[in-house]
């Protein structure tokens, strides 16, 4: 596989069929970049071919050092000419030891080659393990290496090629390079690398690819244990040759996996995997796309403490490719990138399918986008903080309600001190936890069935939340200018406020209120007052009842401030206006505040309260 070419940080390059020829290359684009091919964007790259030939020095012996002559045909170690292990031997690398060769092919076409490497440093300009260039092979090779340098200087590095099967494992802190394409399992070959140890695996230039036009064949990389994946442009996880080419790469225990541009889990048809576990890391300078182009199925899950950070968008499903991304645990973070899509969102979705499984951890984004295809949410107990409310509309943007589902373990946002509308019903078995600063507003008409509770910041339903229990905690609100049939319980310091920024009338079913119980006022006239409507009971024997005045003064005689079904108790504190009085059971079901008569006028005050009960009652 030649060197691709790249025209911007957003393309990669699509391979040749046929190795021996040049090969065209065909740009990958995001969504709002230059179309798939733009003119003056093709270039031919020839290919670096160094098949095993006559002027290659094989292997003869069975297990030995790699620098005694005695083990080489020929009796001549290898020097800056093509080194091949064909015959089923072991060459060994130990601490010292300092070779360079051109070509290091092991297996070849149908045979079988080791090298076991604890030190020293082994440098070729271009290396394959298992199979060859010609095409349908069973050549097999394994690079075992457990300290040293193995460094590839100017070709690809191929483990698993045309046919033949590659091993590559790394520990105890080796180092493998190469400063162009790595290639796990490529063009109907299966490969397998294993990291570990501190070791490390590292593309300088380029891109790594897992599994890569490998038909019927499956390609893996598991990096463990302290190891290290490191591309200096992309990395793909499956790509090409339909769904029965599958790449493969599982990232844990400690593991980290560092890429400079894009990670791409399933691409052009391909089936990619990849699991993320036990407190490792996915660093991403740029975009990560699970399941991009074609028929591509991309899935992607994280567990336990494991971080995904990607410093663009965050796609599932794109370009008809199907993704889904189950969040287990851990955090993943998607940031803006307005040249990929307007709205701002750290989440898109844009392919056949997409399906975001949110089971645990933490998710952080300013939003989520979906400008085309399918697609699915599921809250499930991951926590939504968001980081900024870059969407013009809902924080869901172009979402149908009914791919928003509330499962049993809940809708969990932090606001994070911004202010977040959803406009969607939501619906499902779960509840809604409100945290962090800021305000998050519900304005759909929803039938979620959990409880919810508000633990931070505020909480407003300007829509309707049907009979979902709402519990707010000590220094949270809630309120807004909705309805529901649902209990409202304010514990000690936390609020109830009707309204939204201003005057405005809540609806609910029943209310117990140990906190503060918050009403603005602004002059005389209807709507004017805050109001409470409460269809059951409502609790005030530990409430505290507080008025602000937003505007004018007051000079009505009555103001309403609350209905109910039936009233227990009466305010514990109360800051009542000057020149006014509450009455708890005005009009029969209201609590009321209502202007203390002058002397001179008490006589009127009957006919005044009647009055004053057909303005303000609502």
């Amino acid at each position: 596989m030649p060197v691709p070419s790249r025209s911007g940080p957003d393309s990669f390059s699509k391979r040749s069929r046929n190795p021996t020829q040049t090969r065209l290359m065909k740009p990958f684009h995001l969504p709002g970049k230059c179309p798939a091919i733009v003119p003056g964007t093709l270039v031919l790259v020839a290919t670096l071919l160094l098949p095993h030939s006559a002027s290659a020095i094989d292997w003869s012996g069975v297990t030995g050092p790699f620098g005694t002559g005695t083990n080489w045909v020929g009796g001549i170690v290898p020097s800056a000419t093509n080194a091949s292990i064909l015959n089923g031997g072991t060459a060994t690398v130990t601490g010292g030891d300092n070779f360079g060769v051109t070509f290091l092919n092991l297996g070849g076409h149908s045979g079988t080659g080791f090298v076991s490497q604890d030190g020293g440093a082994v440098t070729a300009t271009r290396v394959i393990l298992g199979g060859d260039d010609a095409g349908g092979g069973t050549g097999q090779g394994t690079y075992n290496i457990s300290g040293g340098t193995l460094s590839g200087t100017g070709g690809e590095m191929w483990v698993g090629s045309k046919g033949g099967t590659g091993f590559l494992n790394l520990s105890g802190g080796a180092t493998v390079t190469n400063n162009t394409w790595i290639v796990i399992g490529r063009d109907g070959a299966a490969g397998q690398v294993t990291i570990s140890g501190t070791s490390e695996l590292k593309n300088t230039s380029q891109n790594i690819g897992i599994g890569v036009f490998s038909t019927g064949k499956s390609s893996s990389v598991t990096v463990e244990n302290s190891g290290k994946l490191t591309s200096a442009n992309e990395l793909y996880v499956g790509w090409g040759a339909g769904n029965t080419n599958e790449g493969t790469l599982t990232v844990r225990d400690n593991g980290v996996v560092t890429v400079a541009a894009g990670l791409v889990v399933g691409r052009e048809n391909a089936k990619g995997t990849m699991t993320v576990s036990n407190s490792s890391a996915v660093n991403i300078g740029g975009f990560l796309v699970v399941g991009a182009d074609g028929s591509a199925v991309g899935n992607m899950t994280i567990n336990d403490s494991s971080t995904v950070n990607a410093t663009q968008m965050i796609w599932i499903g794109q370009n008809n490719g199907t993704g889904t991304l189950t969040l287990n645990g851990g955090t993943v973070s998607g940031h803006a990138n307005g040249g990929m899509d307007s709205t701002g969102a750290g989440v898109s979705f844009r392919g056949a399918s997409g399906t975001l499984n949110l089971n645990g951890g933490t998710l952080e984004t300013p939003g989520f986008n979906r400008p085309s295809g399918s697609a699915t949410i599921n809250f499930n107990g991951s926590l939504i903080k968001a980081t900024g409310n870059t969407n013009t509309g809902s924080f869901f943007n172009n979402f149908a309600a009914s791919s928003l589902n509330v499962q049993s373990g809940g809708l969990r946002m932090d606001t994070n001190g911004n202010t977040i509308t959803v406009t969607q019903g939501l619906a499902g078995a779960g509840g809604v936890e409100k945290s962090g600063a800021g305000t998050l507003k519900l304005t759909g008409v929803s039938t979620f069935g959990g409880a919810s509770t508000v633990s931070a910041g505020t909480l407003l339903n300007n829509g309707s939340l049907g009979s979902t229990a709402v519990t707010v905690s000590t220094g949270a609100f809630f309120g807004g200018t909705g309805t529901g049939t649902n209990t409202v319980t304010i514990n000690a310091g936390g609020t109830l406020a009707a309204g939204d920024g201003g005057i405005g009338s809540l609806t609910v079913a029943a209310a117990d209120i140990d906190g503060t119980l918050a009403v603005e006022t602004n002059g005389s006239g209807a709507g004017t007052i805050d109001l409470l409507n409460v269809t059951g009971q409502l609790d005030i024997s530990g409430a505290t009842l507080s008025f602000t005045n937003i505007g004018s003064a007051l000079d009505d005689a009555v103001y309403i401030l609350a209905t109910y079904g039936s009233l227990l108790g009466t305010f514990a504190n109360v800051n009542t206006p000057s020149g006014y009085t509450l009455n708890y059971a005005f009009g029969g079901n209201s609590i009321a505040l209502v202007a203390i008569p002058e002397t001179s006028t008490a006589l009127l005050g009957s006919l005044a309260l009647l009055a004053a009960m057909k303005r303000r009652r609502r």
